[in-house]
């Protein structure tokens, strides 16, 4: 399997850069995009910064080429990374907030799918976030099933949507790329969501390992009410902006068995 490992930032400025790589914030709230940088909070300690996502990811899929996707333009050249990782922007101007409607976050998807389809290396493109921890999974076995399996993308849902896609084939890239349903930018604010969107585009095409499990976003200080949400979690294949008070536990008993890719 050739496996490339894509995720989604951007930076400003190599002050920037270097936040967003140690895992923490410079202010809570982008002043361009009104973003939250939920991932950046103090409390995570620097878990869920770019540096952490590489050293969690790396050993675990071993892929051959690494992306950092960007739906604006974030200057390569912050990147501290190493020649491994390849910054890939979308080049949309931060000039307004990030909302349903202007989807700074869908710009960087079309930039990593264009990215992608301008190759024939590869077989699985596996988008994970520096915000998620992944579970008790063998990955080795899922990507290899994935592999022979029809369908184009694979993932868990988000309650009633089928939208969470961790592992994309060449055909779901195409689809993502040509096939659209909705802009990322548009004045129009009725638009659906890019998880609608998801959901319709891959419809009879997306593969759920994980059918009992509701949902691996816990987005622990964004829901007042996700640490409720605990001991359910613990039983997530993966668990997305966790409560801080559960991550040792989750690495402990669900990180550190997962298996990982077995090198050819």
């Amino acid at each position: 399997m050739r496996i490339i490992l894509a995720c989604t930032s951007y930076w400003n400025s190599q002050a920037e850069f270097n936040a967003r790589y140690e895992g923490r914030w410079i202010q809570k709230i982008d002043p361009k995009t009104g973003n939250t940088a939920y991932q950046l909070n103090p409390v995570y300690n620097g878990k869920f910064g770019l540096k952490s996502w590489y050293n969690r990811m790396i050993p675990l899929l071993h892929p051959f080429h690494v992306l950092i996707c960007c739906g604006t333009w974030s200057d390569p050249k912050c990147n501290r990374m190493g020649q491994l990782v390849e910054i890939v922007n979308g080049g949309a101007e931060p000039d307004r907030p990030h909302e349903n409607n202007w989807q700074y976050m869908g710009c960087a998807l079309t930039a990593m799918m264009a990215h992608v389809c301008n190759r024939r290396d590869w077989d699985i493109l596996f988008l994970m976030e520096p915000d998620v921890l992944l579970g008790d999974v063998d990955w080795d076995a899922l990507l290899k099933e994935f592999m022979n399996r029809p369908e184009e993308v694979f993932g868990p849902k988000w309650y009633d949507r089928h939208c969470d896609f961790f592992g994309w084939k060449p055909a779901a890239a195409k689809r993502y790329l040509h096939s659209r349903i909705r802009p990322n930018l548009s004045e129009d604010k009725s638009l659906m969501w890019l998880d609608d969107e998801l959901q319709i585009m891959f419809h009879g095409r997306a593969w759920n390992p994980w059918p009992t499990c509701r949902c691996v976003r816990q987005d622990w200080d964004h829901d007042p009410n996700a640490s409720q949400l605990n001991e359910d979690a613990m039983t997530w294949p993966a668990l997305r902006l966790p409560d801080p008070a559960i991550i040792e536990r989750y690495e402990r008993e669900r990180s550190a068995l997962a298996i990982g890719v077995k090198q050819a």
